[in-house]
Order: structure tokens, then sequence, then C-alpha cells
């Protein structure tokens, strides 16, 4: 009687001494891994200097923008370069998020000297997108990232749009990519996620939506043909939907995203752009180094993804 009253506290200890062990090494990993990501971020910056600078052929077909600040200008460049050396047609636009310097800027021209950079404020934004969208225009201003859902697109009159964020890196071509607007079977492609990160329960956005959400949509990396009004007027309805909380969510642009791919033609990119635990992989044509909590994914942007790319360019001497 005595041992088996005895069974549950014991095993209650050993599940929490083992849960410890694990968060031990886990927080160990990542320690070891962000240290030396930290010196080498510092050796990687230097080296910027010395990226050729790239020369933009032909007229654009498409608009690349990417919303970056002074905290990841060194990353946003790598980032930058690593697609544009694949695509010297298209259009880049830099969305501040109001922290980038004249240095900074004239450091980032150096690489790529075509693109152009606009802030929140002086956005391609009407005093008519105000009066017609009045929540979109009022939640587009609640955090910098939002850029991607709006901004993105009413900054250029092209019909093909490409987002990033600062912390992808391209190993190769980006055929799927470059491919929006030459088709007309594919409108969008995003791509797919490390698990669920939207604003609230998947039920919860599909009922503002009216029909199914694609559940994995990642917003830090994607193309898509030019947003259109019925696109707004969709937006607009489904923030009329939501709560404050759901506005003010850290992934309100990427689920707003969803919902832009939910009424379009869209698809996940394949595999090869999937975010991902683990080392880069060799057949990666792109990986988008997110910040996870538990695990060391980001500091493999310096690890693993620029280092690949400062050896494939020589940089490494």
């Amino acid at each position: 009687m005595l041992y088996s009253s005895m069974i549950s506290p014991l095993s209650r200890l050993r599940k929490t001494c083992g849960a410890l062990k694990w968060r031990a090494q886990v927080w160990s990993s990542r320690w070891v891994h962000d240290r030396r990501a930290s010196i080498l971020r510092a050796e990687f910056d230097e080296k910027i200097e010395s990226i050729i600078p790239l020369r933009r052929v032909g007229e654009p077909s498409v608009s690349v923008h990417m919303v970056c600040g002074a905290a990841t200008v060194d990353m946003g460049i790598w980032s930058s370069w690593s697609l544009l050396r694949f695509m010297v047609n298209a259009d880049f636009v830099i969305h501040s998020d109001g922290t980038l310097s004249e240095v900074h800027i004239a450091r980032w021209k150096r690489v790529i000297p075509w693109m152009k950079v606009v802030t929140q404020d002086a956005s391609a934004l009407s005093e008519g997108f105000s009066i017609r969208y009045p929540r979109l225009s009022k939640w587009r201003r609640q955090h910098a990232c939002n850029a991607q859902v709006i901004d993105y697109h009413l900054a250029t009159s092209l019909d093909a749009v490409i987002g990033i964020d600062s912390d992808v890196l391209f190993f190769r071509d980006p055929i799927e990519l470059r491919s929006i607007g030459r088709t007309v079977d594919t409108e969008m492609w995003t791509m797919r996620d490390l698990g669920y990160a939207y604003a609230a329960p998947l039920h919860v956005i599909e009922a503002g939506v009216g029909v199914p959400v694609p559940p994995l949509v990642n917003g830090g990396c994607y193309s898509a043909r030019r947003i259109s009004a019925a696109d707004l007027e969709l937006l607009e309805r489904v923030l009329d939907t939501w709560t404050d909380e759901m506005k003010a969510a850290y992934w309100a642009a990427q689920t707003l995203l969803a919902v832009v791919a939910a009424r379009r033609k869209s698809r996940m990119l394949p595999v090869s752009y999937d975010i991902y635990v683990g080392s880069t992989r060799p057949d990666s044509v792109a990986r988008h180094y997110v910040n996870a909590p538990h695990t060391p994914i980001r500091s493999r942007f310096f690890t693993e993804g620029v280092a690949r790319l400062v050896r494939e360019i020589g940089l490494n001497r």
C-alpha cells in the first residue's frame, strides 16, 4: 500500500526533472548558437563593404518590398542582396520603421543602388484611402510590419509584388516567386510556417471571412498580384469583425495575408521554402530564420546562412 502511494509522487518528480533537464539543454544549445552568431555577425558586417554592387538590367516587372529598421539593417542588406542577385530587373523598396538613418541607407544603396526608401507617413496612401477604408487606415499604423499587407502594394504601380522579411535568405533562384503575374492559375504564393501563428483561432478567423482560410501562411516571404479594391474591401469588412486585441496582435498582418490568400488562387511555396528546425538544408531555395523561442533558428542566419553566402562569393578569404 505504501509502495503504491509513492508511485504517483515519484512519477511526477521524474517527469519534472526530465522536463527541467530538457529545458536546460535547449537553452544551453541556444546560448551557444547565439554567442557564435554574435561573433560572426560582427565579422560579416564588415564583409558587406566587399560585396560587389548589383547592376540593374532592363525594365522592372516586379516590385520587391521589405520592412526594416536600424536593429536589423545588416540582415536586410544580406537578405535583399541574396534575392535581387537573381532578380536584377526588380524594383526594390524599403519600408523604414522610422529608425533607418542616412548612413544606413547610403550603405545599403552601395550594394543595391536603385533601392527606394519610404516611411509609413510618406507612403502612397491618400486621404481618399483613409475615408474609404477607415479601419485599415487605423490598423496599418499599429505596427511597422502591417505594411506587408497594404503599403507594399500601394507603394508600387507594378502588378507583381514580392514581400520578404530581413531574416530571409535566398540560396537558389526563386523561380516560383518570380513567376507571379505570368500565369493565371496562381495569384499568390505563400511560405509555409513552422506552426499556427494567427491573431485568433482559425474558426474565429474563418467566421469573419466566410470561406476556409489556409492555416499555416507565414508573412515573411510571399509573392502576389497587386492588391485590388475587392481585396481591400474584404479586409475592411474582416477587421470590422475583429476585437481590438486581435487587431493589435503581433500576428495580425500574417493573418490578413492568409485572408487575402483565402479568396485568391493561392498556393503554398514548395518544401524547399519551408520554415523548419535544425541545420540549413543544402537544397533550400530560401530559408526564413524566424526568432523561435525554444530552438536556435534565428542564430543560424549568420552561422549557416550568411556563412554559406560568404563562401559562395569568395569573401571568406
